[in-house]
Formats: C-alpha cells, sequence, structure tokens
C-alpha cells in the first residue's frame, strides 16, 4: 500500500512538471510571431498559434476549417496535396526534387521546409480589378521613392544616375495580395 502511494505521488509530480513544460511551451508559441499551425490528415487545421491575429483570423474560430481558408486562392494549386501528388503518381522526384506542400505528411530530408506562400487576411474582400489598382498605385509610390533616394544619394555621393525599376514581381512575397502575376 505504502508502494502504491509513493508511486502515486511520483505520477502526480511528473503530471505537475509536464503541465508546467506544457505552460511554457504554450506561452512561447503565444509570442513566436510566424504562424505555427497543425492541421489534421484531411488539411483542417486542429491547432493555430495566436500570429495568425495579424491576418484578422481568430484561432479558435479556424480550428476545423481547411487550410485553404487562409491560402491565396491563386497559390493553393502549387502547395495543396491534393492538387500536387496526382502529376507525381509513379515518379521518384528524390529528396531535393520532392513537391513542397502546405498540407505536409512527410518527414525528415523529404518534409518541405521554407515554403514561402501569401495568406488572405480575413478581411480580405478585393476584386482583381481592386488588386490591380492597389499593386499600380504601391509600384508607383516605391518607383517614386526610389527616385528620390536616387536623387539624394547622387547630390551626396556626386555619382551619375542610374536607370532603376520596380516591378510587382519585385515586390516581397509578404506583400500578399499587392503582389501581380
Amino acid at each position: 500500500m505504502i508502494d502504491m502511494l509513493s508511486d502515486l505521488e511520483k505520477t502526480k509530480a511528473q503530471i505537475a512538471d509536464l503541465q508546467a513544460e506544457l505552460a511554457e511551451y504554450l506561452g512561447i508559441l503565444k509570442v513566436v510571431p510566424d504562424i505555427i499551425y497543425k492541421i489534421d490528415p484531411d488539411g483542417n487545421f486542429v491547432y493555430v498559434s495566436d500570429a495568425i491575429k495579424n491576418l484578422g483570423y481568430i484561432p479558435e474560430e479556424l480550428k476545423g476549417k481547411h487550410f485553404s481558408t487562409i491560402i491565396h486562392p491563386d497559390d493553393l494549386p502549387s502547395i495543396s496535396r491534393e492538387k500536387i501528388l496526382p502529376r507525381f503518381a509513379g515518379k521518384k522526384t528524390g529528396d531535393e526534387a520532392a513537391p513542397r506542400l502546405f498540407d505536409e505528411r512527410r518527414t525528415g530530408k523529404r518534409a518541405t521546409k521554407g515554403l514561402i506562400i501569401r495568406m488572405t487576411p480575413q478581411d480580405w474582400r478585393y476584386s482583381k480589378s481592386d488588386q490591380h489598382q492597389q499593386a499600380k498605385n504601391l509600384v508607383y509610390a516605391l518607383t517614386m521613392k526610389c527616385k528620390s533616394l536616387s536623387r539624394k544619394a547622387r547630390r551626396i555621393f556626386s555619382i551619375s544616375p542610374t536607370p532603376s525599376t520596380v516591378s510587382p514581381m519585385s515586390l516581397p512575397p509578404s506583400c500578399g495580395p499587392l503582389r501581380d502575376k
């Protein structure tokens, strides 16, 4: 009986340690600026970190929803297991040429790492023409800023002008819907 009580006390202490460790990890997940997620085999969110709030979503509201809810529609065909894997049926790709997927199941060398995608904010309701106009406005603003900086640099360093261009495709992926294809 005493051995059972001793084992019970040890088990309770282990559970308390695990709970404290879990609370520590969850605390870290709340402050990491990257969006961390876990999806089930069907591509539905099981967990989404608080960083998703930067896109206007509430993590709890995404649980059970398909990951395509937050992905730019133009990017889905190139990152979804459902869309990509049929094209690779019967082909050997090796680790380096393995397709890069958002709804990844692989681990180790073949697992997708560093996948860059566009995510859509929850209030993203722009039409294609709105997106195109926003991209043009942004490109114009960036071009004007580059020209202004170029003039200042020439004045300061007395250098000759060089052509500079900014195109929508040179925008970083983080510009999301502002990047034009």
